[in-house]
């Protein structure tokens, strides 16, 4: 069985690089512009939330960042995709 990061740093130079990097972090809010197949691009807000009675777990939660983008995610959760 081979390793996957080794497969993924052999395929990709930017991977690679990436990877040498280690730039590791979690940023506990922000956005992400996400691409969906059918309906295109969006923007989620996210939070990090990380409880204290359970450490090393974290709970990440999503929301549209503006509404096209919950028009997306509507149309999305009904099956309209």
């Amino acid at each position: 069985m081979s390793d996957p990061v080794d497969e993924l740093t052999a395929g990709s130079e930017e991977v690679a690089l990436l990877w040498a990097l280690r730039d590791v972090r979690v940023n506990g809010r922000g956005q992400k512009r996400l691409r969906h197949a059918v309906k295109g691009p969006l923007t989620v807000g996210y939070e990090v939330l990380a409880p204290i009675q359970a450490p090393g777990q974290r709970l990440v939660i999503y929301r549209a960042a503006d509404t096209g983008s919950q028009r997306v995610l509507d149309a999305i959760a009904r099956g309209c995709a």
